[in-house]
């Protein structure tokens, strides 16, 4: 499964990738295509964050997720169009097109459960993706959560575990 969520201000030519250990060949698919396509991918092995691919790793399905950073307009009403990157996101999409085509034709990638151990430290949004200043009150509460602090959460609770009843 690939996500791809707030792409659309890349900064620095710098995007976060998630999810890299969660599938068997992804690691060395995506060694491939970043040798042919020009933004910085800045890797975290777990599957486990804050958006929608979450609910495929505790399923057992391996996911990418492409993400290019918190900024100060994030989740308010001054996020408009007009201030989306559409360049940057584009190369991001041509990248993604690229390694889709690449996962369509290798070997079928077999779920690999990524462990603290062998993950690092899960999820965080990484420190470049905050705004410059960190003043605005919404992210500075979000550094100071529990997600920030931990990861985003225990793969053993919340909606998208299977034993919890919904609806």
């Amino acid at each position: 499964m690939i996500n791809l969520d707030m792409i659309g201000r890349i900064r620095d030519n710098k995007v976060y990738l998630g999810g890299t250990g969660t599938g068997s060949n992804f690691e060395s698919v995506l060694e491939e295509v970043k040798a042919v396509h020009a933004l910085r991918l800045e890797a975290s092995r777990s599957g486990y964050s804050a958006s929608d691919h979450t609910v495929f790793v505790t399923r057992n399905i391996p996911v990418l997720f492409f993400f290019s950073g918190l900024h100060g307009d994030y989740h308010k009403p001054s996020d408009t169009w007009e201030k989306i990157d559409a360049a940057s996101a584009a190369r991001l999409i041509d990248l993604v097109a690229d390694l889709a085509g690449r996962l369509r034709t290798a070997e079928r990638p077999q779920f690999v459960r990524v462990t603290p151990e062998t993950a690092g430290h899960g999820y965080r949004p990484p420190l470049w993706a905050a705004p410059a200043g960190g003043t605005d009150p919404t992210l500075a509460r979000f550094r100071t959560s529990a997600r920030w602090k931990t990861g985003s959460g225990s793969p053993t609770s919340g909606p998208a575990h299977p034993r919890i009843k919904r609806g």
